[in-house]
């Protein structure tokens, strides 16, 4: 089991941040769950979550995506 420490990215004043990712690699395939929450940067508005898989395929030196699934979170605050 692999444990990331991944950015937080803004994009045009939202915040996406990745939290409990958590990854898996076995082989040449790799399949990562994370929460993804946008925050409104203004702090204006909800935050909102998503939770999120991905399954990844290492072809030609590099990890391709193969599969991706995003479902509205349940955000207890």
């Amino acid at each position: 089991m692999i444990r990331l420490g991944l950015p937080v990215l803004m994009i045009l004043a939202t915040i996406w941040a990745v939290e409990d990712a958590d990854a898996h690699v076995l082989c040449n395939t790799a399949w990562v769950t994370y929460t993804n929450l946008h925050v409104p940067a203004n702090g204006n508005g909800e935050v909102t979550g998503y939770l999120e898989s991905v399954v990844l395929v290492w072809r030609a030196g590099r990890w391709k995506l193969r599969f991706l699934h995003s479902s509205p979170a349940v955000l207890v605050h």
